[in-house]
């Protein structure tokens, strides 16, 4: 990316309420990724998030995969697994609730 580029970058801004925004804030506050994070940096990041809504037992992101994309989960919960690949065993390793945030590493 040149100097210009980077210059005349506009982050892009996806409408939210208040509460949608303070949810985000408080879920992504204590995740390693954002602490490093001041305020106004904070609320670019949160400006951007878009939702996304997703049915029971679709996988959202699978082990290995590059974590492109961070998750908060709204309503419901989501199960974290993880394959041993020298067994080929699954097992279930978390539950993500309301509020919680995933997807920095699969």
């Amino acid at each position: 990316m040149s100097e210009e580029q980077v210059g005349s970058f506009q982050p892009r801004v996806i409408p939210k309420t208040e509460e949608e925004r303070r949810c985000i804030i408080n879920a992504v506050r204590g995740n390693m990724l954002f602490t490093t994070l001041d305020d106004e940096h904070l609320h670019i990041v949160v400006d951007a998030m878009e939702k996304k809504i997703y049915k029971k037992n679709d996988v959202i992101i699978k082990q290995g995969e590059d974590g492109e994309e961070f998750y908060i989960v709204d309503s419901g919960a989501c199960e974290t697994y993880i394959t041993d690949t020298s067994t080929d065993v699954t097992k279930m390793v978390r539950i993500y609730g309301r509020y919680e945030g995933f997807g920095e590493l699969a």
